[in-house]
């Protein structure tokens, strides 16, 4: 089975090519920017390039992708066929199942109101693959499915009744597929420990994920199920990220929009892609971290303050749990970066959290940087979020076939 997975950000379009065919690499690439000064980034087994492109909205966006794909030789003679298209979703999920098929009432679901925050660019985006390839399968793959059974409080804004959405706005929770991986790879390394947090129900261990890429969040975990996050309504809501300012108080946006000549589209859109830690590639972010260690400004001081938001958020997810068995680093940024992990540990000393060790990481592995022992344990888990989507995929096709027309999927709401 040949697998495309496509995803969508606000202004972004990625996707890369899976082939089971061994020693097959994946065609790989990202068009960026689009609505504006459009650039397409790609590689595959015979090449790779970058420069710009034509992208004035997500259907362009598809084409590119579809001309590339058209082109490229895997190997000689060979240009990819697409079997399947798995869209990934940033929020929609309804039930812990990952993966649904597209239909057309589903589609129409989603598109109520004009479509949940999030998703209008991957609705664009799918809308337009189903045209361009009508011969493959399409299904949709939900970021946000491990936090949908999370408690109610945990997950409801205290919004005004009277507030009248063609959708429920509440905490969605982001990379579920990874958060679910890390905590099944480390909790059978913790021995079974027993939770103290009551009020969250059950036993199990207390396990925080502090998540870091070009957002930032972190999770409450008990047992296997995730109780608490940090995410919002769109994984930018939240903490402050590598771009973006997070979640600001009432006050302070007000303020924004009282004492600016901007429009309220583009605050927003400026809140949401500017500020925060005020990077955008691997390099630039270690670079921050190192002169924030010499204390260069004003690195020191943004690097401060972005860590400052997570150690605090960690410590309130050791709250919700009533305790701490563990702390995992998850995402590229975290599992990459040794001082951001010994930074984000030295502001959590008041939960006994030790330093990490500065030890390699290897690709797709977890790995323990506190001592045999210790309590809580400190990990970084890389994880391959592309074999997970491929998994889950073909695991629901292969059941989906088995149950025939019982399969089909019945709309969630957004």
């Amino acid at each position: 089975m040949s697998l495309l997975i496509v995803r969508c950000g606000d202004t972004s379009l990625s996707y890369r090519l899976m082939v089971q065919a061994k020693g097959v690499p994946a065609v790989s690439g990202e068009v960026r920017k689009v609505g504006g000064e459009a650039e397409h980034r790609y590689s595959y087994p015979r090449g790779r390039g970058e420069g710009a492109t034509e992208a004035p909205d997500f259907g362009a966006a598809v084409e590119r992708m579809a001309e590339l794909l058209a082109e490229v030789e895997l190997r000689p003679s060979e240009t990819p066929e697409v079997e399947t298209i798995a869209h990934w979703f940033v929020v929609g999920g309804s039930t812990p199942v990952p993966v649904t098929r597209v239909d057309p009432g589903l589609v129409a679901q989603l598109s109520k109101g004009g479509g949940a925050p999030g998703i209008r660019g991957a609705l664009a985006a799918l809308e337009a693959c189903r045209a361009r390839f009508p011969q493959a399968q399409h299904v949709i793959v939900w970021d946000d499915a491990f936090f949908c059974d999370m408690p109610p409080e945990s997950r409801h804004y205290l919004l005004p009744e009277t507030l009248e959405l063609p959708f429920e706005l509440r905490r969605r929770g982001h990379r579920g597929l990874l958060h679910a991986a890390a905590t099944a790879r480390v909790v059978p390394h913790l021995g079974g420990a027993r939770s103290r947090a009551a009020e969250a129900g059950g036993e199990g261990s207390r396990v925080v994920l502090c998540y870091c890429d070009r957002q930032a969040g972190v999770t409450a975990v008990l047992g296997n199920a995730p109780i608490w996050t940090t995410f919002g309504i769109s994984p930018g809501d939240g903490l402050p990220g590598e771009r973006g300012v997070g979640v600001l108080p009432i006050g302070a946006l007000e303020t924004l929009l009282r004492h600016t000549t901007l429009p309220p589209d583009r605050l927003l859109a400026i809140l949401r892609h500017s500020g925060g830690l005020g990077v955008e590639e691997a390099d630039e972010f270690e670079r921050v971290a190192l002169e924030a260690f010499r204390g260069v400004e004003p690195s020191r001081t943004r690097f401060a303050a972005f860590v400052r938001e997570i150690s605090a958020a960690v410590g309130a997810a050791a709250t919700v749990l009533g305790g701490l068995d563990a702390l995992v680093f998850v995402g590229a940024r975290a599992v990459g970066s040794h001082r951001f992990r010994a930074a984000v540990c030295a502001g959590l000393e008041a939960w006994r959290v030790a330093p990490p060790a500065d030890v390699p990481v290897p690709p797709f592995e977890v790995t323990r940087l506190s001592e045999e022992g210790r309590r809580p344990s400190v990990w970084a888990a890389s994880i391959n979020e592309d074999e997970l989507v491929a998994r889950e995929v073909s695991r629901y096709l292969l059941g989906d076939a088995g149950r025939g027309d019982a399969g089909a999927s019945s709309p969630p709401p957004p």
